[in-house]
Formats: structure tokens, C-alpha cells, sequence
């Protein structure tokens, strides 16, 4: 919800299906607002300028000059949000790598080498870091094959190692798919801190949740993309070192 529709909620139920318009243009396009007139925005929503001073009352707020003016402070204020986010987002990736491993990081790596043929198993939470993980692998000539179906990663005889992504689930069906693959090597990629875990993966990486960057990716994770990249480059260097 944005910091319009925060302020303003209470008097949404009271609105027509036309004051709606507005309301809903309004909170998605805040700081274009505040470069508008009141004649741009009837213009733009082909609502009259009667209208949208009348939508002004109803949420309590004199005309439509006056609400630019609070438009103004919560653009300013979400900038500022913005900002600190950035911030913190940037704290939050260089802890995360000063905490990695890069002995582990290599081993992983040279499992991959080995093999040049890999299993991406995901949970639906991690499709899309997944898909990352896949593209990135195939762009450095390693076979992958893509699935959520632990099933159908034991009916491949060719593929020993597989990369579990398990984003976002819990620890019941992390342990239950760790079971089931016991008999290939697993490089268990989590943000879930489990003993057993820890104890049945092949290998184990923990991802912390980074929570500040949920409400901008559905799906998805940052501090994943993060480690793929970095196991990426580790892998070229790896290749090249090996010629």
C-alpha cells in the first residue's frame, strides 16, 4: 500500500466509482501529480476539475492545491524511505558476503566442474531465483535440468549432483525432500537454519532473509542473485585457471 492510500484509507469506502479512478491514479503516481495543475490531471482522467475538487473534500482535504501540497511531503518522505533502504540494503549484502565461505563456495564449484551437469530442484516460492540460477549455468556450458518434482530428479540416472533452492518453505518439506534425494549429492541452497538440514545436504548454504527487498520482489530473494553471481565468477575463474 503506498503512503497515499496509508493516509487516506479511511475515506476510501465512502467514494464513487469515479472518485476511485482518481484515488487509485493518485497513490500510483504521486510525484507526477505533484507536476500537475488541476486542469493537466481532468485532462489526463478525463474527469471534470468539479470532480476531482469534490474527491478532494471527500477525503477531507480543502481542494486540490492543498492536496498537492501534502502530495509534495509524502513524495519527499518516500524518497527518504527510498534512500535508507538503499542503505541498508547495501549493509545487508556486504555482511552477507563477508559471511561466505569461499573454500565451500570452491568446493561447490568444483562439483559443478566435475560434472558439467546439473539438477535445479525449486520449491514455487523460488521459481524465479531458479530460473537465474538455470540461465547462468547454461551460459557458462553447463547442462542443467529444471524441476519443483523431486520425482523426477530421481528418475535421472545421468545427473548425481543437484541444487536445491528452497526459498521460503518450511522445514517439514525441506527435510521430506532431503530424504527423498538422500542418494544423490545435494547442495542444499536455504534461508531456512535447520540441523537436519544441515546434516543430510551434500552441501550447505544458508541465505539470510532479506526482508527489506520483499515488498519490491515477488518471489524472490536479492541476497540469492547475489551469492549466484559471485558462484558464477567463481566458476570462470575456476574454468580459465584449469586451461
Amino acid at each position: 500500500m503506498s503512503l497515499f492510500k496509508d493516509m487516506f484509507n479511511d475515506s476510501f469506502h465512502s467514494l464513487s466509482e469515479k472518485e476511485i479512478v482518481i484515488f487509485d491514479f493518485i497513490s500510483l503516481n504521486i510525484h507526477s501529480v505533484c507536476e500537475m495543475n488541476i486542469k493537466e490531471l481532468s485532462l489526463k482522467l478525463d474527469i471534470s476539475e468539479y470532480s476531482i475538487n469534490k474527491f478532494c473534500k471527500k477525503i477531507n482535504v480543502d481542494n486540490f492545491e492543498n492536496l498537492k501540497s501534502i502530495l509534495k511531503e509524502l513524495n519527499a518522505t518516500s524518497i527518504n524511505s527510498s534512500n535508507l533502504i538503499f542503505k541498508d540494503s547495501l549493509n545487508g549484502f556486504s555482511n552477507f558476503i563477508n559471511k561466505i565461505d569461499e573454500i565451500n563456495l570452491i568446493n561447490i564449484c568444483n562439483l559443478i566442474l566435475k560434472d558439467k551437469n546439473v539438477s535445479i530442484l525449486f520449491s514455487y516460492s523460488s521459481k524465479i531465483i531458479a530460473k537465474y540460477l538455470d540461465e547462468g549455468l547454461k551460459n557458462l556450458n553447463i547442462k542443467t535440468k529444471l524441476t519443483s518434482s523431486p520425482k523426477q530428479i530421481l528418475k535421472q540416472k545421468d545427473c548425481e549432483i543437484v541444487i536445491y533452492i528452497s526459498s521460503l518453505t518450511n522445514e517439514r518439506t525441506l527435510n521430506s525432500t532431503l530424504e527423498q534425494l538422500s542418494s544423490k549429492i545435494i547442495i542444499t541452497i536455504c534461508d531456512l537454519v535447520s540441523r537436519k538440514a544441515y546434516d543430510n545436504s551434500s552441501m550447505f548454504v544458508h541465505i539470510e532473509t532479506n526482508k527489506l527487498f520483499k515488498n519490491f520482489n515477488t518471489n524472490s530473494n536479492c541476497l540469492y542473485f547475489v551469492f549466484f553471481d559471485l558462484m558464477f565468477s567463481k566458476l570462470i575463474e575456476l574454468t580459465y585457471n584449469n586451461f
